[in-house]
């Protein structure tokens, strides 16, 4: 399994250090920068999984480092967290509104700091498996990528039962007899028809949803 990969930067060497310590015993891989130009380059070379970032480094600030990496596409939703010892309410509100996800005052203790990093990271990982085809029961309705698909009520429940049962094939008489309570040899058109539509909707989707011939479908 892959180590999620943490960058730090901070211009003190003793809480570089620090970093360094927590981060192997929190099981992260991991690159320490003491500039602002330094991280840059550790930037095009490999994106991180989450940015641990001081706000008052030598000749720079630290949120317009933070500005920086959020005008890029590319870095626009990756974790921060700033790391500073300007602990006053009106500076964590400046680093979140300036773009951070989280506020870590110092000093700090390894474990807050580890468990603040885990936490962060399963928040942006469970967002980003929302891109995509999410189910929203409470909504009855699915969402592709963040938009509303509009289906038919048998289209929702077909599409339900796939989703549910997501990489199993389902037979046709299985998902006639779910959907339309009727019998496979009566209606087969009717399931035909049904998921040509789901594949139009799903758009460049639409090939998760594959046929199994002579058994049914599954969805992917």
């Amino acid at each position: 399994m892959k180590m999620p990969l943490i960058y730090a930067l901070d211009d003190d060497k003793g809480i570089l250090e620090l970093y360094a310590a927590a981060l192997k015993l929190g099981g992260f891989e991991y690159r320490l920068y003491e500039s602002g130009k330094a991280l840059f380059r550790g930037l095009q070379e490999q994106k991180p999984d989450l940015l641990l970032l001081d706000l008052m480094l030598p000749g720079e600030d630290g949120l317009d480092i933070l500005r920086s990496l959020r005008q890029e596409t590319v870095y626009k939703e990756l974790p921060v967290i700033i790391v500073s010892a300007k602990g006053e309410e009106s500076e964590k509100v400046a680093g979140l509104e300036g773009g951070a996800d989280d506020y870590l005052p110092k000093p700090f203790g390894v474990l807050e700091l580890i468990a603040r990093i885990k936490a962060l990271l399963r928040r942006s990982q469970k967002e980003a498996t929302e891109d995509g085809l999410v189910l929203k029961e409470a909504e009855h309705a699915f969402y592709l990528d963040g938009e509303a698909l509009k289906l038919t009520l048998k289209e929702y429940d077909l599409l339900k039962h796939l989703y549910s049962h997501r990489g199993e094939v389902l037979s046709k008489s299985y998902l006639l007899s779910a959907v339309w309570d009727i019998n496979e040899e009566i209606e087969t058109r009717t399931l035909d028809v049904h998921v040509a539509s789901l594949r139009r909707k799903l758009g460049s989707h639409g090939g998760s949803l594959k046929t199994v011939r002579g058994v049914g479908f599954v969805l992917q």
